[in-house]
């Protein structure tokens, strides 16, 4: 996340600076900026990495990080300098050169509170979809990044759609961090439209976005009970599983795409699944390809895996 990223950017950008003074630090509810012990793993044998430069295979595009809320909140907490070297740490040509960066869709688990794009209960044609709390913080940290690399593209994702279209909606406003999208067809259908127009609305309005991400880890998030009517919510989630995934973009977000003339410029990607007994490779991986040929969508396939 770029709001842990800080760190590194208000670091000197050299090896040698960045290593001679090195902390530790973590923050959770009501303890922030701990300052932890760092553990140095001793090991008994060299580790030699040899790289073959005289061979070029598959071309990086880039490298990025994530931009947020809770990340703007702590820029705008300097003053302008000091903002301007951490920028130029992260997105410059002689800092990081983060040029191939996600966005959240709606609210994430760095938003300083819910919200989504259409919060407009029963929006089915989705006229309602407004970027007026992006453009208070998430948007202006984008633009700020741009100035300083115009040419850095973007890939968006959502931690969770509209609460209105989940079926946890009876437990609403308490349900942004459970639940699943509806089963309804019609709500299924306006999930599709609504990412299709956020796609629409972050090009017109200047961003080069051209990759969706169709869920942020789509396995998390507790599922609504419909003997209780309840679910724990939590920080933004919607579950999914492969087959619900598969389905969706087979006969909904896939056509919706299509239609509205996305197909050529905004791919589809598949990121930030780490569980592989719930089908998401092997439910999604052949549908979802299948219907990308079809249609013309180009697609990618990132697994998420934890480093210990």
């Amino acid at each position: 996340m770029l709001v842990v990223a800080l760190l590194a950017g208000l670091a000197a950008a050299t090896a040698d600076t960045v290593f001679a003074d090195v902390e530790w630090r973590s923050s959770v509810e009501g303890r922030t900026w701990q300052l932890l012990p760092l553990q140095q793993q001793q090991q008994n044998t060299s580790l030699v990495i040899s790289v073959n430069t005289s061979a070029d295979q598959h071309e990086i595009e880039g490298f990025g990080g994530c931009f947020n809320e809770k990340g703007w909140d702590a820029l705008t907490t300097l003053d302008d300098g000091a903002k301007s070297v951490v920028l130029q740490n992260l997105f410059g040509e002689q800092g990081l050169r983060w040029a191939l960066n996600r966005m959240p869709i709606g609210a994430s688990d760095f938003a300083d509170s819910y919200y989504s794009l259409d919060d407009t209960v029963g929006d089915l044609a989705i006229t309602n979809l407004t970027l007026a709390r992006d453009e208070e913080k998430l948007l202006p940290y984008i633009r700020a990044a741009m100035q300083i690399n115009p040419n850095l593209t973007l890939w968006g994702s959502p931690w969770t759609g509209p609460y209105w279209l989940k079926d946890s909606a009876p437990q609403a406003p308490n349900n942004y961090g459970c639940g699943s999208l509806d089963p309804d067809p019609a709500k299924r259908a306006a999930y599709a439209l609504y990412l299709a127009k956020v796609a629409q609305a972050y090009r017109t309005a200047g961003l080069n976005f051209e990759h969706l991400a169709i869920q942020n880890e789509p396995s998390h998030g507790t599922l609504w009970n419909n003997s209780t009517q309840s679910c724990k919510n939590s920080y933004p989630h919607m579950h999914w599983t492969g087959a619900q995934l598969a389905e969706f973009l087979k006969n909904d977000l896939g056509p919706t795409w299509e239609k509205e003339g996305l197909a050529d410029d905004v791919g589809l990607f598949l990121a930030t699944f780490s569980t592989p007994g719930d089908g998401y490779a092997s439910n999604c991986c052949c549908v979802l390809c299948a219907v990308c040929c079809e249609i013309g969508i180009y697609i990618y396939i990132t697994v998420a895996t934890k480093i210990r």
